[in-house]
């Protein structure tokens, strides 16, 4: 940018010294005018200087941001480490990943109540697809308040499972933990 700004201001300092030598001409006494054909031909070759010079800058221009374009988008110079991988350690790790991550509070199957399980569709299943389920059943019997969404108006069944008729959907799993249970600690 700093490129196309002075390139615009060195344009318009020869504009102006155009210009003055324009008015010097034109203001000495002891030269003889010059005719109208002279005239026209200088006003040409202006004209026509000023054409190439538009368009010397916008080809410049364009070069100038293709410029800029790649050297923003050229990859990083700094070289990182090549990562060394093999395959049965890799196999490993990841299979003993995934057996720790079922074993989360979160992933874990938990026992839900009656209650629980005939509104959602299940007797063992983890907190998050509780959750799911519940917005499912929300959106499927058309539950959210209208002018609020994040409040769900109660219909009998979730009623009786809360024991409000209105409650707010964000915080449900706080109601919901009334009806799980962790079949390992029983």
């Amino acid at each position: 940018m700093a490129e196309i700004t002075t390139r615009d201001a060195n344009q318009t300092n020869n504009d102006e010294q155009d210009e003055e030598d324009e008015q010097v001409e034109t203001s000495d006494d002891d030269k003889p005018a010059p005719s109208n054909a002279k005239k026209s031909k200088k006003q040409q070759r202006r004209t026509n200087h000023n054409n190439n010079t538009i368009q010397q800058i916008a080809k410049s221009d364009e070069e100038l941001a293709m410029e800029i374009h790649q050297q923003e988008n050229r990859p990083s110079l700094r070289h990182s480490r090549p990562v060394k991988t093999t395959s049965s350690v890799s196999n490993k790790k990841s299979s003993s990943v995934k057996a720790e991550r079922r074993k989360t509070s979160y992933n874990k199957e938990l026992d839900l109540s009656d209650q629980l399980a005939s509104v959602v569709g299940g007797n063992q299943m983890p907190r998050s697809e509780v959750v799911k389920r519940m917005w499912a059943y929300f959106k499927e019997h058309n539950l959210l308040d209208p002018h609020n969404k994040q409040y769900v108006n109660c219909d009998e069944t979730l009623a009786k499972l809360f024991g409000r008729k209105r409650i707010r959907a964000f915080g449900m799993l706080k109601d919901l933990t009334k009806h799980m249970s962790d079949p390992d600690k029983q």
